[in-house]
């Protein structure tokens, strides 16, 4: 269980408990409130500012969680916050219950503590039934809103964008990974896999060792169903080697066979689209020096090797954020898109 679902359980809890509080100083007389049933005072104003308490906070647990996945995605949500009008029915739900009733018609004496306990027990399932399922039904609006979003081709541009960046925040992780041995193997060494910058594994006893360099929605991308916006994201573990020319030549050095990537020594990394022309386009190469470079997936796919000339072999370097949208502006970058586009009826 994550702790986005902890939150969720326990503020749709919080909501149902305050509004049943609410509800039942609302709904009962001056000597029947449901502080009594905790030992509190019995007074229906302390009911009522105790519910609306809880019930506040309960709103926050609901749509903190909610608010943080959808940004994560680069989207703004604030219409998550409907989570919060789920259980209003509640209040008026409870004004309806049989002491209510009975005050209404004029009755002197209050209905028996058992009624009012039966009531209350209702009224919490009630609370609890409703909160749970408008925030179940949020939560599924959302992943749906997030999926179709996901496979919309005129969002690419803006997920080649995050992807670039989630990228480069690998790389720093890498930078700092490295200067610390974290499975205490007597080594330094670059992440063997994007899932060690977030947690580690000792080496001797096989004891998960966190390590939070990069957000855990990152780490787990390197698996296409853990995509993180339209891109997985994984490392490069072979590298080009130079073959030297003789030296009476004038030839210059040029790649030759690929070699495995020493990790005491260097990294590379890559970020592709999940489905290429819906979630992206563009594949993006990092290396240890941090230097990040994009071209077309059509042109060659994923890389399995590091190349030791990325100009020549159709990369561009991509500096910053300005780079890759002149990128994205060129002619050819843009009728594809458009293409796209067309083809998904969007």
């Amino acid at each position: 269980m994550t702790v986005r679902a902890v939150l969720l359980a326990f503020g749709t809890l919080a909501q149902a408990a305050g509004l049943l509080s609410v509800g039942a100083a609302l709904a009962a007389g001056p000597g029947v409130s449901a502080a009594t049933l905790f030992g509190f005072l019995p007074s229906r104003e302390f009911d009522m500012v105790l519910g609306l308490c809880v019930f506040l906070g309960g709103a926050v647990l609901v749509a903190w969680p909610l608010e943080v996945r959808v940004r994560r995605r680069g989207r703004s949500a604030n219409w998550t916050l409907a989570a919060l009008a789920g259980p209003a029915g509640v209040a008026a739900v409870l004004a309806l219950r049989p002491a209510a009733q009975a005050g209404a018609a004029g009755e002197a004496e209050p209905a028996p503590l058992n009624r009012r306990m039966r009531d209350r027990i209702a009224g919490t399932i009630l609370c609890v039934g409703l909160s749970a399922g408008v925030t179940w039904g949020v939560a599924r609006c959302l992943r749906a809103d997030a999926e179709e979003s996901e496979t919309d081709p005129a969002g690419i541009p803006a997920r080649e964008a995050r992807a670039y960046e989630n990228l480069k925040r690998m790389a720093e992780a890498q930078a700092r990974y490295v200067q610390r041995d974290w499975d205490g193997d007597g080594k330094l060494t670059y992440a063997l896999a994007p899932v060690h910058l977030w947690q580690s594994v000792r080496a001797a006893d096989g004891v998960p060792v966190p390590v939070r360099l990069i957000p855990r929605d990152l780490a787990f991308a390197q698996a296409i169903t853990f995509a993180l916006d339209g891109y997985v994201f994984d490392n490069v573990y072979n590298i080009e080697v130079r073959t030297e020319p003789p030296a009476d030549s004038r030839a210059r050095p040029r790649p030759g066979p690929a070699r495995p990537i020493d990790h005491e020594r260097e990294w590379a990394g890559v970020a592709f689209p999940k489905y290429y022309q819906r979630t992206g386009l563009l594949v993006f190469l990092v290396d240890k020096e941090g230097t990040i470079f994009a071209r077309d997936y059509a042109v060659g796919g994923v890389p399995d090797v590091c190349p030791l000339d990325p100009a020549g072999q159709g990369w561009h370097e991509i500096r910053a954020t300005a780079d890759l949208h002149r990128l994205q502006g060129q002619a050819d970058y843009q009728q594809k898109l458009a293409v796209c586009i067309q083809t998904s009826g969007h």
